[in-house]
């Protein structure tokens, strides 16, 4: 069990003894992604993902960020601690299988770099491109980077150049979006499949397109 503050001759935690707390509990968050990084290390040995070139599970991603909505709580703001496991999950998908995100900034520098770092963080390396063709050529040249395209403003129908998975972005701990398929598969794609699919019609938001 954690060891609470002790109360001061007030009957209250004093200032020394709540920052304590705070360097307890900084430190045990730290411990634990250390030991989350072994983890990984065994992972790696098992999934031999870095002979694949491809670490991605986008489905259970999504089943984790599901479940730190549903507890989450109190004072501090849910799109912060979204930010901070987005952050968790992709440095250690990097870690397992080194990517590049690769981003068309034709719509805009600001909006697509914000989108990258909020979803991917500082440590997975951000390639800038002019024009969705750019990102698309990059995808297809890698073993396995994820591409960031516009849903508007990008030139021609992109999103019919890669057969592979295209998922929207909609929002911060929106996980609502889909994206229309070809006749093959007339199904709505859910958010974070692994299924490749080829896309018919643009998505409604920014777009993320990797291999499968």
């Amino acid at each position: 069990m954690p060891n609470k503050p002790q109360d001061s001759a007030q009957g209250a935690p004093s200032l020394g003894d709540l920052r304590k707390e705070i360097d307890r509990i900084d430190e045990a968050m730290h411990q634990l992604l250390m030991e989350r990084g072994e983890i990984i290390n065994r992972l790696i040995s098992v999934k031999k993902t870095q002979e694949t070139g491809s670490a991605f599970r986008p489905a259970r991603e999504a089943d984790m960020m599901r479940r730190l909505v549903q507890r989450h709580k109190g004072i501090l703001p849910l799109d912060t601690a979204e930010s901070i496991w987005r952050v968790i999950i992709a440095t250690f998908t990097h870690v397992q299988a080194p990517f590049s995100v690769h981003a068309d900034l034709s719509a805009g520098d600001a909006p697509m770099r914000d989108s990258t770092r909020f979803h991917f963080g500082f440590t997975v390396p951000f390639a800038t491109r002019l024009g969705a063709a750019g990102v698309v050529a990059a995808i297809a040249a890698s073993r396995g980077d994820l591409g960031l395209v516009p849903a508007t403003g990008a030139s021609g129908a992109w999103w019919t150049a890669s057969p592979w998975l295209i998922q929207t972005l909609c929002c911060p701990g929106c996980a609502c979006s889909r994206v229309e398929v070809s006749a093959s598969a007339r199904t709505s794609v859910p958010p974070y499949s692994r299924r490749p699919v080829l896309a018919t019609s643009p998505p409604r938001a920014r777009a993320i397109a990797w291999k499968p």
